[in-house]
């Protein structure tokens, strides 16, 4: 078991109305801190090196309600996650400089309209804005031209770890829908758009990691990736002096049709049929030249995947009682 060494848990949370019966709005923040020391976690010295984790969360809220029947409303979630001295070296030995500060930054965006006329019918709109940058960067105290080192014999790492990477990532949805109430049918129609993409950024700090064996350096491995630091980074999470890996795209898109259909007091028959195209890209890209190896380009991926399909979707419900 872990030995914890600090919990600490908060929040607050706030609502009420802006204007009665036309604004209101919602907050809430929480805290969350967990220090522990667990087991498989050591210095090269054998102490235990100290699990640090943090994590806070807001959410806000504001909803309008625009006439009698309309109403729009906006969301955001926003999230700031740290982990201290992540050990992503594969060793069971690693001094602090050897590890990962690993902070991820998830942001989360949602405008809705909803609206009812006409007594049977309801229209429902909402565009989604999702982004997040997950972050492996030296810690605190490692050198910015440092040179990963592990010894074999006992599984050991110092210094620096061999590489570190930076994964900013978005997804953007658009999503239209209408439902009609009608007698024994419900039916639903539906859009839906989705456009994600996610980047690479990789570096190390030397380019190399030196191998021992029972003290003895016996070979060195290098690393194709540029040779950089944390640097500054963007508002979309990249690194500002490190060049792009790779960057894929995705687009899906959905129509969608469905009925809920009574046919008689005891059977309810839900029908539903989907198209679906689902397209993928990378832009054309190059590795970047090295010390140790020379720049390699490839042309760009179009239609990977590249899907279109039609799903029908049926179920029944019998009422055996009535």
């Amino acid at each position: 078991g872990a030995k914890v060494n600090k919990s600490v848990d908060y929040g607050a949370w706030i609502a009420g109305p802006i204007k009665t019966d036309k604004l209101w709005y919602s907050y809430s923040y929480h805290n969350k801190v967990l220090n522990q020391y667990i087991a498989g976690n050591y210095n090269p010295d054998g102490t235990q090196v100290l699990d640090d984790n943090s994590v806070w969360t807001t959410s806000g809220k504001i909803a309008w309600q625009m006439t009698k029947t309309a109403q729009l409303a906006y969301t955001n979630n926003n999230q700031h996650r740290i982990v201290g001295h992540r050990n992503d070296s594969g060793g069971t030995f690693a001094s602090s400089q050897a590890r990962n500060i690993n902070d991820k930054y998830p942001d989360a965006h949602q405008v809705k309209f909803t609206t009812p006329w006409r007594g049977n019918k309801v229209l429902d709109v909402s565009y989604n804005r999702f982004r997040a940058a997950d972050r492996f960067r030296p810690t605190a105290g490692t050198a910015p031209d440092a040179i990963a080192k592990i010894e074999t014999t006992s599984n050991t790492t110092w210094d620096a770890a061999s590489n570190y990477n930076v994964k900013p990532q978005f997804r953007d949805q658009f999503q239209v829908s209408a439902s009609y109430f009608a007698g024994r049918h419900d039916v639903l129609v539906g859009y839906q758009i989705v456009e994600s993409a996610a980047t690479m950024q990789q570096y190390s700090l030397s380019g190399m990691r030196i191998q021992y064996t029972n003290s003895v350096p016996v070979s060195v491995n290098t690393y194709n990736v540029p040779i950089g630091n944390t640097g500054d980074y963007d508002r979309a999470g990249h690194i500002t002096n490190v060049p792009i890996r790779y960057h894929a795209y995705d687009r899906l898109q959905n129509l969608y049709l469905q009925d809920k259909w009574t046919p008689t007091k005891k059977l309810v028959l839900n029908l539903g049929v989907r198209f679906s195209k689902d397209f993928g890209w990378m832009d054309a890209t190059c590795r970047t030249a090295t010390i140790f190896v020379d720049e390699q380009c490839f042309a760009a991926i179009k239609g990977a995947p590249d899907m279109k399909n039609v799903v029908g979707r049926f179920s029944a419900i019998y009422d055996l009682a009535g």
